[in-house]
C-alpha cells in the first residue's frame, strides 16, 4: 500500500511540474530629469624647439586662464587637472618623418554648477590662452529617486510583457521563480562633436559670436530580466 501511495506521488508531482512553463522576460524604464551642473574639458597645447620652452609656453597659458576663470566665474576647487602630455611633434608631411620639436599640453576640467554660465566659461577661457576644446557633459546630482521610479517602470514592463506573453499562449501567471537588476544608471548629455583646435587670438576676433549653450535632460534609465512561473 505504501508503495502505491509513493508511486502515486511522485506522478503527481511529474504532472505537476510538466504543467509549469517558465517565462523569461526583459523590462526597462527611464525617467528624464534637469541637468545640475556641467563637466567642461578643454586646454592648451605648445609646440617649441625644446621641451623646457613648450612645457613653459603651456604653462604660462594655463596660469592664466585659472587667474581669469576664477576672478568670477569659478572658484578654485571648480578647476582640476584633467591630463597632461609632452611628446615629440612629428611632421609627416614628405617622406619619413621629420622632428619639429616637441608639444606640450595640459587639459583642465572645469566644474560649472551655474547652467547658463557655461557658454561664458568656454569664451573666457579661449580669450585666456586656451587651445582646444574636448567637450560639454551634463550631469545630475542626485539621481536616486529618478533611479527608483525608473526601477519601477522597470518591472511593470515586464509584468505587463509576462502577461501578454502568458495570455498568448493561454497560461496564466502564477509566480515569480527570480528577479535580476541587469542596469540602473543615469546617462548624462555629452557634447563633444564640436571638438576643434584653434588659437586664442581667434577668440577675441571682432566678428566672434559668444558660445550658448542649453542643457539637455539627463536620461536615467532601468533594466530588468524577471522569470514568471506560468501554468
Amino acid at each position: 500500500m505504501k508503495k502505491l501511495l509513493c508511486i502515486a506521488l511522485v506522478l503527481l508531482l511529474g504532472l505537476s511540474a510538466v504543467a509549469e512553463t517558465r517565462l523569461t522576460v526583459n523590462g526597462s524604464g527611464s525617467v528624464q530629469v534637469s541637468a545640475s551642473y556641467a563637466l567642461v574639458t578643454l586646454g592648451v597645447r605648445s609646440t617649441e624647439k625644446t621641451v623646457m620652452k613648450a612645457q613653459s609656453k603651456t604653462n604660462e597659458a594655463i596660469s592664466a586662464i585659472r587667474k581669469a576663470l576664477t576672478q568670477s566665474l569659478l572658484p578654485e576647487e571648480a578647476i582640476s587637472t584633467d591630463r597632461v602630455s609632452i611628446q615629440t611633434d612629428y611632421d609627416y608631411s614628405s617622406f619619413g618623418a621629420r622632428s619639429n620639436g616637441y608639444q606640450a599640453s595640459q587639459s583642465l576640467m572645469l566644474k560649472v554648477e551655474k547652467l547658463d554660465d557655461v557658454g561664458k566659461v568656454i569664451d573666457t577661457a579661449f580669450e585666456a590662452g586656451a587651445t582646444y576644446l574636448d567637450g560639454v557633459s551634463f550631469y545630475a546630482a542626485d539621481t536616486d529617486e529618478a533611479s527608483a521610479e525608473a526601477l519601477r517602470l522597470a518591472v511593470k514592463s515586464a509584468d505587463a510583457q509576462a502577461k501578454l506573453l502568458a495570455d498568448a499562449l493561454g497560461l496564466t501567471i502564477s509566480g515569480i521563480e527570480s528577479a535580476q537588476v541587469n542596469s540602473n544608471s543615469a546617462r548624462s548629455a555629452i557634447f563633444n562633436n564640436f571638438s576643434y583646435d584653434y588659437g586664442a587670438q581667434e577668440a577675441k576676433a571682432a566678428d566672434y559670436f559668444p558660445t550658448e549653450l542649453r542643457a539637455d535632460l539627463i536620461s536615467v534609465s532601468a533594466s530588468v530580466t524577471v522569470v514568471y512561473i506560468a501554468e
